[in-house]
Formats: structure tokens, C-alpha cells, sequence
């Protein structure tokens, strides 16, 4: 079942565990699988999903890695970052104006997140399971109009919801609500 789900997806989807595997990377390829490290191998400019395995060794991801999934990413729909241990999102997240899906679940250390993440309209599902040590959302959130999944079980410091997040008509998921124990913002 494997082989025949490769040979029907050819060279559009691809998954990358090995730099002995990065020349296979067709510029034409759409979806892939990838380990953090191997991410500067990178040259497809159609991208729509990238995911990523988590692996121990591969912790840390610097501004040149994030610049590379920006620039090589115009057209991503779907960008897993989940077990990462991230310290912060790009403040140039808001290029991907095409994103639906980010999952940022179990990075511990990230704390809080850009407000230009709230420019990405297309963003339907913004997964924050498990960052705990994420302080606040972006104030701005009422813009993310297309908004239906935010799940953020385990955010413990978070301090607050933002004011705007009553706007969001089509939310449907929404697993955590903090109440600022001071009143209203």
C-alpha cells in the first residue's frame, strides 16, 4: 500500500530524513516532511505543507532557518513546528498569507506571539496545546476573521484572553479561557 500511495504521489509529496536524500527534493514538490536540520536544503518555491520530525537533536531553530521557510514558503497552507522548544515566531510570519494550519503544540519556551500573526486572514487553525510558557495572545486576534481552531490546553501562564476574541464568529474550538483576575483590559 506504501509503494502505491509513493508511485501516485510522485514527486509532489516527499519525506526527508537523511542530507544523503536532499537532492531528491523536486523544485516542484508540494508537500514534504523534513527534519529541522535538513530545512536549509530547501528549494521548492510551490510548497503547501511542511512538517517536520521531532527529534531530540533538533531543538533549535534560528532566524536564517525561519527566513528560509518564509522565502521558500509563499504558498504554504499547512507549517508544523510542534516539539521544537521555539523562543519566538517570526515577526515576517505575516508573509505566508496563504497559511490555514500552524501548529506551534509543546514549544515550552515560547512566550508570546508576534501581532503580525494576526495579518495571516487565511489562518483557520492555530494550535498552542501545551505552551507553557506562553504569556498572552496577540491583541489583535478579531482579525483572524477565519479563525475555527484555537487550541491551547496547558497554556498555564497565560494571563489573560484578549479583548477581541469575542469577535470571532467561527471560532468553534476554544479549550482554555482566562479571565484576567483584575477585570477588563
Amino acid at each position: 500500500m506504501h509503494d502505491l500511495v509513493e508511485s501516485v504521489a510522485g514527486k509532489e509529496s516527499i519525506i526527508l530524513d537523511s542530507s544523503s536524500g536532499a537532492s531528491e527534493i523536486d523544485e516542484n514538490c508540494r508537500h514534504i516532511s523534513i527534519k529541522p536540520s535538513l530545512i536549509p536544503l530547501l528549494k521548492g518555491k510551490k510548497l503547501r505543507t511542511l512538517s517536520h520530525f521531532p527529534n531530540k537533536r533538533d531543538k533549535n531553530m534560528n532566524d536564517a532557518i525561519w527566513d528560509l521557510i518564509i522565502s521558500n514558503g509563499r504558498y504554504l497552507r499547512v507549517l508544523e513546528l510542534n516539539h521544537l522548544n521555539l523562543n519566538t515566531v517570526t515577526l515576517s510570519i505575516h508573509k505566508l498569507k496563504h497559511l490555514r494550519y500552524l501548529d506551534l503544540n509543546w514549544n515550552g519556551n515560547l512566550k508570546i506571539l508576534p501581532k503580525s500573526i494576526c495579518k495571516i486572514l487565511n489562518l483557520q487553525v492555530l494550535k498552542l496545546d501545551f505552551c507553557c510558557g506562553l504569556k498572552e495572545l496577540p491583541r489583535k486576534i478579531e482579525k483572524l476573521v477565519n479563525l475555527v481552531h484555537l487550541p491551547c490546553t496547558s497554556c498555564w501562564k497565560l494571563t489573560h484572553m484578549p479583548r477581541g476574541i469575542g469577535k470571532l464568529t467561527s471560532l468553534q474550538t476554544l479549550n482554555q479561557f482566562v479571565v484576567d483576575k483584575d477585570g477588563p483590559i
